[in-house]
């Protein structure tokens, strides 16, 4: 969807997650302290703590593998969110419905101003934000396929109505986003049926330029709109006009 005005919000929501996350380097592992911290700063708005498989492995293992250094170790349910630590990263997610932009970037900046008490972080590496949108289709890769602005084609044959599952990175400005389209995805919620459509995840990366924690603080509230702001129009560029309108966009 080419277009420069973008809808306030969509009548029909596809948002099945979205996430922040910061990626910091610290003076000692985060996922033996910063819980604590984060629920001394939280108080009695916590549901519960949860331990997550990552944290079943030894610390050694979790730093020699690139794909276990940042991940999650423990979730803390607050709310209508949770916050994710790690040995270098702490993060949060909205549960659904999505309360909007608004209500989550107020979550957000709670959470990160705790990881200023946090005196063995020694500099914020990145931070990111994802959102991952759901199509119900079915498995017709056709009508999945739809809904992108999508134009593919391999060798001579043009894909209208295959499987699909395509990754890009995409470098716009100080921003990379990771786009995935996959027209074939099963998701299952808690009392609701199994359903199967397309997914759209967009990922969008600020690499910071080793910003102490302070420094990080201070700047946040900007930098959550600027990253948000970049990767809603990255969101509806990937739509096709028949699929924005499937989800009935409304302007202020």
């Amino acid at each position: 969807m080419n277009s420069t005005r973008l809808p306030a919000k969509l009548a029909k929501e596809p948002l099945i997650d979205v996430v922040f996350e910061v990626r910091f380097a610290s003076s000692i592992p985060g996922g033996s302290i910063l819980p604590g911290i984060v629920f001394a700063g939280l108080g009695d708005q916590i549901a519960r703590v949860e331990s997550l498989p990552a944290q079943q492995l030894p610390q050694q293992v979790r730093e020699l593998d690139p794909a276990l250094l940042y991940a999650p170790l423990t979730r803390i349910v607050w709310g209508g969110f949770a916050v994710l630590i790690g040995d270098k990263t702490l993060g949060i997610a909205c549960a659904m419905p999505y309360p909007g932009w608004t209500e989550f970037k107020k979550a957000i900046l709670k959470v990160m101003n705790i990881l200023d008490a946090a005196n063995f972080v020694t500099s914020i590496e990145r931070h990111s934000l994802k959102y991952v949108d759901f199509f119900e289709t079915g498995q017709d890769h056709a009508a999945a396929l739809q809904y992108f602005d999508l134009a593919l084609k391999l060798g001579t044959h043009e894909v209208v109505s295959e499987n699909t599952n395509i990754r890009v990175e995409l470098l716009r400005g100080s921003f990379l986003h990771a786009i995935q389209i996959m027209t074939s995805a099963t998701i299952q919620s808690p009392n609701i049926p199994e359903r199967v459509g397309a997914v759209l995840e967009v990922g969008t990366v600020q690499q910071d330029p080793e910003l102490d924690v302070s420094r990080f603080i201070r700047n946040l509230p900007g930098f959550l709109d600027e990253i948000h702001n970049a990767n809603k129009e990255i969101f509806f560029e990937c739509l096709s006009k028949e699929g924005l309108s499937k989800l009935e966009p409304q302007y202020e």
